[in-house]
């Protein structure tokens, strides 16, 4: 059985033969650095802790789901979806509005767009989610990771996948809380960033993917 077929299996309540593990770095750079002191590929790394999973990414999570793997970051690029600060050394926009530093350790973006959108409707009013209608080019470098890794490994798409959060709004949490107590939250968020969102889960879907 493929981990793939036993993580899927324990999702599903099927009886299974043990519980998959996984054991995910919290940043490549820390992963490589291990693969060197155990004399180890960074693929051998997973296969030597029993890992069930491969994470990969559409374009617009590269940046925070593998930004310093050069060819990744070359595909994301040449694809335009990511743009350059000019006057600030390893800061970059993505086309959601999002500000990061590639190079430092971390996942976390510099800015978020429509952060405070719940209290200045102008800020959702002038908002538009990026073009993301070439989706074999946004999901290419998630289906080479499926034909690479596919046979063995649960491949998941990690990152926000194109979802409203991406554009930094509330938490998901204080939305709800709004909306259910005080009706306060614009109805128009859902319109502006929905299609998005539904468009993306539904390629993940049909192309066997799975998606946090």
């Amino acid at each position: 059985m493929t981990r793939s077929q036993l993580i899927l299996d324990v999702i599903n309540k099927k009886n299974t033969s043990y519980l998959p593990s996984q054991c995910t770095f919290s940043s490549r750079s820390k992963k490589i650095e291990v693969a060197g002191y155990l004399g180890l590929t960074e693929d051998e790394v997973d296969v030597y802790l029993g890992n069930h999973i491969k994470f990969t990414a559409i374009l617009d999570d590269i940046i925070q789901v593998d930004k310093l793997d050069p060819h990744r970051m070359k595909a994301a690029r040449d694809a335009g979806r990511y743009l350059d600060v000019p006057g600030e050394d390893g800061m970059i926009y993505d086309l959601w509005g999002m500000k990061y530093n590639v190079n430092d350790g971390g996942y976390f973006n510099y800015c978020h767009p429509l952060q405070n959108c719940d209290e200045d409707d102008s800020l959702l009013d002038d908002y538009h989610a990026p073009d993301i209608t070439d989706m074999d080019t946004l999901f290419s470098i998630a289906e080479e990771d499926l034909k690479q890794y596919g046979s063995d490994f649960l491949v998941e798409l990690s990152g926000y996948n194109g979802i409203w959060e991406k554009a930094g709004f509330p938490a998901f949490f204080n939305c709800l809380c709004s909306k259910t107590l005080f009706n306060v939250f614009p109805e128009s968020t859902y319109e502006h960033l929905s299609p998005s969102s539904r468009t993306d889960q539904d390629r993940s879907g049909r192309y066997g993917y799975l998606s946090e």
